[in-house]
């Protein structure tokens, strides 16, 4: 499926100098064969305990030609790294990269549900994620090589033994392709603010809604010239919460929608929105959404709110931005300004993060392993 996490690992062994058979889900669309020129699609049916033996079963049907020398799993989904451990009983002498974006079993996403309390915020699955933490946390002692997104997460992941794993670990951030302006929109008086991704659990528009209500009340010129486009998946609590708010008017909800219709909604925005979830602690700001490299590439300036001690703030410094606290009245701030003022984009700087230099670094440690 065309999720964020699928993107970033279709770029990803794209721009590898590696070839790749993939086991991925089975989706409409979707046949066996070549997808590039070192990619090698085989669909396989299945979700949470089906899919990674039948992943198996193909793999040992086709290592009995290609004699495989490494595997890859990955996470999310949580199943992943189950189906690379059952590869590895099967062949010990394989050499195991594993990849983490998602820490999976102590996710500062899930909660312990109660019962008699109505989820509303669509939170990832408390016991499943649990129950498919035991292979990732088996995963990162038997592997031969730790790839993460980000220093923060391997460090989280790790835990006390960081310093145990460091030699194994790589830092493989994720990229874009590289940044595509178009032309600028014609000037009708209109500022499009769009947010493209999922909203649920932890990450919520609340703040910003509030930041929202209070432009309408002290600006309502101001006001009524922004349009806040939502796309991608909105949880029952955040639909409700900007429903039942004073600035409903000025949001549009698109949904779902393909991917590369994501893209032109993003280049068709004067500003593009990002949100960090919001966690209890600090360390736990360890996640970088993968949409973030999808904004670079349209050349369009970012509206980050988040934590400035965090991945996202790791990036936004480096692309010459910065985090807005996650506080209605900072929130109001920076969106009184752009409104008045306008906003920079980045693009000049976005460059650095071109995932055709990126992948070199994952590349490089993956030949070691042939060695």
């Amino acid at each position: 499926m065309m999720s964020g996490e699928s993107v970033v690992c279709f770029r990803t062994l794209k721009h590898s100098r590696h070839t790749f058979d993939v086991c991925c889900g089975q989706v409409p669309g979707l046949e066996e064969g070549k997808i590039t020129e070192n990619i090698q699609a085989y669909p396989i049916k299945g979700k949470y305990f089906f899919w990674p033996i039948r992943t198996a079963v193909l793999f040992k049907k086709l290592d009995k030609e290609n004699d495989y020398q490494v595997i890859l799993s990955r996470v999310m989904p949580p199943n992943g790294h189950l189906a690379g451990l059952i590869i590895k009983l099967l062949k010990p002498k394989i050499k195991w990269a594993v990849y983490f974006s998602d820490p999976v079993w102590n996710s500062p996403f899930i909660q312990f549900p109660i019962p008699w309390k109505k989820d509303n915020r669509h939170r990832p699955s408390y016991w499943l994620m649990k129950l498919y933490g035991i292979p990732a946390k088996i995963a990162v002692t038997m592997s031969d090589l730790l790839v993460f997104n980000n220093e923060r997460l391997a460090k989280y992941i790790t835990g006390a033994q960081y310093e145990k794993y460091r030699s194994k670990i790589c830092i493989a951030p994720y990229g874009h392709e590289g940044v595509r302006q178009k032309p600028p929109r014609k000037p009708d008086g209109t500022f499009v603010i769009a947010h493209v991704g999922q909203v649920y659990g932890n990450r919520t528009l609340a703040p910003f809604v509030a930041a929202l209500e209070l432009l309408l009340v002290k600006h309502p010129k101001l006001f009524s010239r922004l349009t806040v486009r939502q796309i991608g998946f909105l949880c029952k609590a955040e639909a409700q919460c900007i429903r039942n708010s004073a600035a409903a008017s000025a949001f549009q909800i698109v949904g779902q929608i393909p991917y590369e219709e994501s893209l032109e909604e993003m280049y068709r925005a004067d500003c593009l929105l990002a949100v960090d979830p919001l966690f209890d602690s600090p360390e736990k700001n360890i996640y970088i959404p993968s949409k973030l490299y999808d904004y670079m590439s349209t050349g369009k300036p970012i509206f980050a709110i988040g934590d400035e001690d965090s991945a996202t703030g790791d990036i936004m410094k480096q692309i010459g931005g910065r985090c807005v606290r996650c506080q209605t009245n900072d929130i109001y701030s920076h969106l009184l300004q752009i409104l008045r003022n306008g906003c920079e984009s980045g693009a000049e700087r976005y460059g650095r993060f071109r995932l055709g230099d990126r992948a070199a670094e994952m590349d490089g440690r993956i030949q070691d392993l042939f060695l």
